[in-house]
């Protein structure tokens, strides 16, 4: 008989994930920052980014909407680099305020 006190995807596949793990805001923004520094169209100074419970907002102006864009996918690929490694991030959406110029 089955334990119904576990998921049943995780009885299935006995795999446990630790949310316990979850990265905090600061952690999160830290990440997301190191992330806009590796695209090589963004200029970190330009760019704010805050987190606040899973949601990562992006302030300042840029000079085109490739870079708006850009910030947004730099967002992403730390959302999946978690979720790929199972680090469970924490990022559940991105609130894009930057202002084309």
């Amino acid at each position: 008989m089955e334990d119904s006190s576990r998921p049943l995807w995780n009885a299935k596949f006995n795999f446990d994930l630790n949310f316990n793990s979850m990265k905090n805001n600061a952690e999160l923004q830290k990440d997301v920052q190191d992330s806009i520094k590796w695209e090589p169209l963004l200029k970190a100074a330009e760019i704010g980014v805050t987190v606040k419970d899973g949601v990562v907002t992006l302030t300042g102006v840029v000079d085109n909407y490739t870079k708006k864009s850009e910030a947004e996918e730099a967002v992403k690929k730390v959302e999946k680099a978690g979720r790929i490694t199972f680090d469970a991030p924490g990022i559940w959406a991105v609130d894009n305020e930057l202002i084309v110029d």
